[in-house]
């Protein structure tokens, strides 16, 4: 590893092993096409190399660590050998480690000007930077404990803590990964892939090259192979992991699509086989399974009540060699695999194909190895062979559907056609080729439908809570803690809504509910892939002092809005994990049972957004509070009792905030 010098003399120095080697700043920057400072440039002559455009960032970062106590600083440009292909390699496959072990690392965003500007603006050169739409850059927001941004003039915008909500939102990644507080390898390979769908680079091969260090694979690198090498770091990446979420790319249907258009299946041949084989051409392909997650083997197993070999992988002439659960449908070489993920609560399959469109009448019998090999997926179109794509469903919804599925499963050893011999081609018939870099991450974002999450909270369960000691207070606004603008009151002021969604900022609120002797709390949430959280606090349990709960609402609110600060994680806190929709929060002696019931069990679309409905309970449980309200609730039996009592105040939201006091 070759370090610079931030006195001002620009002197480089080689260092073998991590042992003896200096603490060190390291530079994240978009290169530009002409004028940047190579190695050879310093060491040749260093008085021209002063005079290039890319000196000027060099100085100033030389200048930045200098004033930080740092003597040393890497930068790409210049402390690489690029003449020896071997030290290439080498700093290629260590830059993953290199970022993560720097003391600091500092962001240069050429392109935004006004450091004064609010980064959280939707419209802000911040958000817009070309700086997150890079591939190298992606490793270099990941690795780093320790990241400052500075604008063109190089003042600082912030570090990676104090914008970690605004880089959630841009790069869709979850803020957890981005602080280090959640280890990367418990991302899912789907995940860490979508973070990297619609980034550009020069080089084709740098799009799998920049992502090893994500995946914590190493693999020689050769350029030259073009699109290939993403296909060789597929395969790197299944010789150390079982996660089949690396298969689930593409849009994923549901089941009722797949039921829609099987008539029309065709297997077009005719068309380059990029959306037919098991592995992805481009990260591109992962861009719509940011939700995709692994199941257990043991889960996945109890699922179909079948025995199913570890999940293992073989790259052979024949394709990939693996054991999935299959579902065949007599009479056609149509067929399901069934993978061990999900997408949300739904499990997922892939559409296979047998190479062999013989009817398929005694699989089991069958020695043809022919009989075996599958293609990945169909095309939808009866007489255009270029018609929509289908690989991936989700499993039915419907209970009985779902049983008809496990009885016909049969554990299958199967060879699936494994990548495409010519990704150009089939990135070049997609229009997008990785050279094309007017795609713009942000509008893919921005072109998701908007998710939005209506909690009800109904006028019988408010009543019932008054009745209990907790009294509605209607309390001024709190800002940034329950913004007025996302509650609202039905017509004849029965119930309270509080609407979250994936777009709001921000996107959750804590609800206090207070007694003369309890209190507790709720933090409702929406994260940015459209998942509902929750979590709650319940007064005189582990983490949580009384001192919180006194005073005015709105100083309760502001001491207990800090033992949320890092909620909002779907793996942690996600109400698609509760059990029947309910949890239990608190311990024995004191603690409420939260329920967040769907009301329909399809998502509405209401005006371009998607709208998810949940009506709360909420039921005070434990040793403190008697065998009596440790009951099941009966929503019919509350609502009933409380029919006369619901006309609470309309003007109860007038102020936007509720609190139970």
């Amino acid at each position: 590893m070759w370090l610079l010098k931030t006195d001002g003399s620009y002197e480089l120095k080689e260092y073998i092993s991590v042992i003896g080697r200096p603490e060190y700043a390291i530079l994240s920057h978009v290169w530009v096409l002409d004028g940047e400072v190579s190695m050879k440039h310093i060491r040749d002559d260093l008085g021209k190399a002063k005079q290039m455009p890319g000196f000027r960032k060099i100085r100033k970062s030389c200048d930045t660590a200098r004033r930080n106590g740092l003597k040393w600083i890497w930068i790409d440009t210049c402390c690489i050998d690029k003449t020896s292909s071997a030290e290439l390699s080498e700093a290629i496959n260590s830059m993953y480690a290199w970022y993560g072990e720097a003391k600091v690392c500092y962001a240069y965003l050429s392109d935004v000007k006004d450091c004064e500007e609010d980064p959280t603006d939707a419209e802000s050169s911040f958000r817009r930077s070309r700086w997150f739409r890079r591939g190298w850059t992606l490793q270099e927001l990941i690795s780093p404990r320790s990241l400052d941004f500075f604008a063109e003039n190089w003042e600082s915008l912030g570090t990676k803590v104090s914008l970690a909500d605004v880089l959630q939102k841009v790069t869709l990644i979850d803020r957890k990964v981005l602080l280090h507080d959640t280890l990367l390898e418990k991302v899912s390979i789907a995940r860490r892939m979508s973070w990297a769908a619609q980034r550009d680079t020069t080089r084709a091969e740098d799009r799998a090259y920049s992502l090893m260090g994500i995946f914590n694979v190493n693999m020689p690198t050769m350029y030259g192979e073009g699109q290939r090498a993403f296909t060789r770091l597929q395969l790197e990446i299944l010789r150390q992991s079982s996660d089949q979420s690396i298969f689930a790319w593409g849009t994923i249907h549901d089941h009722d699509n797949f039921v829609k258009h099987e008539p029309f299946f065709t297997s077009s041949l005719e068309r380059p086989s990029e959306r037919r084989s098991l592995l992805a051409s481009s990260p591109d392909m992962f861009l719509h399974s940011a939700d995709v997650e692994p199941i257990p083997l043991n889960s996945f197993v109890d699922t179909f009540k079948q025995r199913i070999p570890v999940l293992e992988y073989y790259p052979t002439n024949y394709g990939i060699r693996i054991h999935l659960p299959l579902i065949t449908k007599r009479g056609t070489p149509n067929c399901f695999a069934l993978l061990a993920c999900r997408d949300g609560t739904h499990g997922i399959g892939l559409l296979l194909r047998r190479m062999d469109t013989t009817p398929l009448l005694d699989f089991a019998s069958s020695r043809n190895n022919r009989r075996h090999q599958y293609y990945v997926g169909l095309h939808g179109g009866e007489e255009d062979h270029r018609g929509p794509s289908f690989r991936v469903f989700r499993l039915p919804r419907l209970p009985e559907d779902r049983r008809t599925l496990r009885e016909r499963v049969v554990v299958t050893d199967m060879y699936l056609h494994s990548h495409n011999p010519n990704p150009e081609r089939s990135l070049a018939s997609q229009g997008s080729a990785s050279s094309d870099t007017s795609r713009d991450l942000l509008r893919v974002r921005q072109a998701k439908p908007q998710k939005e999450f209506v909690f009800i909270f109904p006028g019988y369960l408010i009543t019932r809570l008054q009745k209990q000691g907790f009294k509605l207070d209607r309390n001024k606004n709190v800002p940034g803690y329950t913004p007025v603008k996302m509650w609202s009151c039905s017509e004849g002021g029965s119930q309270l809504k509080l609407t979250l969604s994936t777009h709001a900022s921000p996107p959750q609120a804590v609800v206090l509910f207070r007694g003369p002797k309890e209190a507790f709390a709720l933090a409702i949430g929406v994260t940015p892939a459209g998942h509902a959280w929750a979590d709650g606090l319940v007064k005189g349990n582990e983490g949580s002092e009384d001192g919180d709960w006194q005073g005015s609402a709105h100083d309760a609110a502001k001491r207990i809005w800090s033992k949320y600060s890092d909620v909002g994680s779907a793996e942690d806190f996600s109400m698609t994990s509760w059990n029947h929709y309910t949890r239990v929060f608190g311990n024995d002696t004191s603690a409420v049972r939260v329920t967040f019931k769907p009301l329909v069990a399809v998502e509405e679309q209401v005006e371009g957004r998607v709208r998810v409905r949940c009506e709360c309970n909420i039921e005070l449980i434990g040793t403190a509070h008697g065998p009596q309200r440790s009951r099941k609730p009966s929503l019919l039996v509350d609502a009933a009792n409380n029919l006369a009592d619901t006309a609470v105040e309309s003007k109860a939201c007038a102020n936007g905030r509720m609190y139970l006091t």
